[in-house]
């Protein structure tokens, strides 16, 4: 019998205040290409084939206004890794909503609360099948990075973006506060660029008659655009539920509007060009 090979491993206790991320600092594992670059990271959501089709817009409209050099990271998580896996070098998802009886009113609330989250304000919740009225207090909240007070500002911003015929996107200052669990300091800084899939005028009307009139359309594949369903939007010949699978036009609408979506609001973007926060 032969003798097993050890196998040695390395780690990084990013936990650590004096942690020193090796892509950076690790003379082995250092990756030049990204040293010079300012610390500035995107962030995509999970969404399955939602977030897959929305992620390939929005970096395709920041690659060509000549942005991406100035990204250190890309971190995604579940379909938000897929559109933005060509975009990095080889060196929820349980969603909170009854796929059966998904409707335009869940997807907005579920949207909301993961912002409220963050400021730790109150969020909307189900009970006996049906949304609270006024948001309610969660004991439960884990992720509360940002300033409360800050909030108010940020909501009315969205409000008044998809008034205005969007698109919801937002861009904003906003202090940190410390969160243990996460290993967050607090007492800095950052500046925060909040997009919102929802629906935009603005996008719509540039769509064919045809296109446009499907939309908000019951019965139609685009009559809950752009707050598709992650899960179960359309059904099978058979009139049982794809998991995850989305036609041609939703995919391509999705990752249309996304594009749509930097390329109008370009000018908040040039901020990556020297920020480094």
């Amino acid at each position: 019998m032969s003798t097993p090979k050890k196998l040695s491993l390395r780690y990084w206790d990013t936990t650590q205040s004096d942690c020193l991320y090796p892509e950076v600092h690790d003379e082995h594992l250092k990756y030049k290409p990204i040293l010079n670059r300012p610390n500035t990271g995107i962030c995509f959501s999970g969404g399955g084939t939602v977030s897959a089709a929305l992620v390939p817009g929005y970096l395709k409209a920041l690659e060509e206004l000549g942005l991406m050099q100035y990204v250190r990271y890309i971190s995604g998580v579940s379909g938000g890794t897929w559109g933005s896996a060509p975009y990095t070098e080889p060196f929820d998802v349980h969603h909170p909503v009854d796929p059966d009886c998904a409707c335009e009113e869940d997807q907005r609330h579920f949207g909301y609360n993961q912002i409220a989250k963050l400021f730790n304000r109150k969020i909307y919740k189900k009970e006996n099948g049906k949304w609270t009225s006024e948001p309610k207090c969660d004991s439960n909240n884990l992720v509360h990075v940002f300033e409360r007070s800050q909030f108010d500002a940020l909501e009315k911003a969205l409000t008044d973006a998809k008034a205005g015929g969007g698109p919801v996107i937002v861009k904003g200052e906003y202090t940190v506060v410390e969160n243990k669990l996460l290993s967050v300091e607090g007492g800095w800084k950052c500046n925060v660029i909040w997009f919102c899939v929802d629906t935009s005028e603005g996008f719509n009307m540039q769509l064919p008659p045809d296109v446009r009139s499907l939309i908000g359309k019951k019965g139609s594949e685009l009559h809950n655009f752009p707050a598709i369903c992650t899960f179960r939007q359309n059904k099978t010949p058979c009139g049982s539920y794809y998991e995850i699978q989305l036609t041609a036009m939703q995919a391509n609408l999705l990752s249309n509007q996304a594009y749509w979506t930097v390329k109008e609001k370009q000018d908040m973007f040039s901020s990556l060009e020297s920020s480094g926060n």
